[in-house]
């Protein structure tokens, strides 16, 4: 059987690895899943997505820090965009059927649209490439504390994108685990 596919958000590698974070969340339902990552239980991964989540962080050293934290994790592509993507990198040119995999997305996360002045219009931008990422590579869950993710599950349900919080997503990994 398969493993289980977990897709991290951006706040989940902060959460996880920076230590001095002022507000950390599900730290330690994080610990169990990258423990069960690290035994090779389930499959870990995050999209480059977060590489540039991480570029907006204005302190460098920190920037600097869970960038090289975040490449032991395994790396998937996502949309290709501009202002997101290396020309050389994992992320891939929109189909059609990206294209409205993803303005749905957009329409769900962001009902008003997504204001391109808005200082939040990069977050934004990068959520719906996360999630985008996620379902073009086939996998089933992906873990976050993003409360505006998290209230919108069941519409990306819909999409067959699967969203939950850390501690959602180990009951079901230890559901899966166990029914095997």
């Amino acid at each position: 059987m398969a493993k289980f596919k977990i897709t991290l958000d951006t706040n989940a590698i902060i959460n996880h690895f920076d230590l001095v974070h002022t507000s950390p969340t599900s730290r330690a339902e994080l610990e169990e899943i990258m423990q069960m990552w690290e035994d090779n239980e389930i499959d870990v991964a995050i999209t480059t997505r977060v590489e540039a989540d991480l570029g907006q962080d204005r302190d460098k050293a920190r920037r600097d820090a869970m960038l090289a934290k975040a490449e032991v994790l395994p790396v998937f592509g996502s949309i290709f965009r501009l202002s997101s993507s290396d020309l050389d990198g994992a992320d891939v040119m929109m189909s059609d059927k990206h294209k409205d995999t993803v303005k749905k997305i957009a329409d769900i996360l962001s009902p008003a649209g997504i204001d391109r002045n808005a200082k939040t219009f990069l977050n934004k931008i990068n959520d719906v490439d996360h999630l985008a990422g996620h379902k073009m590579a086939g996998r089933d869950v992906f873990v976050t504390d993003d409360g505006t993710m998290n209230k919108k599950a069941p519409e990306l349900k819909v999409l067959g994108i699967e969203v939950m919080r850390h501690a959602e997503a180990l009951v079901e990994i230890r559901r899966r685990l166990h029914s095997l």
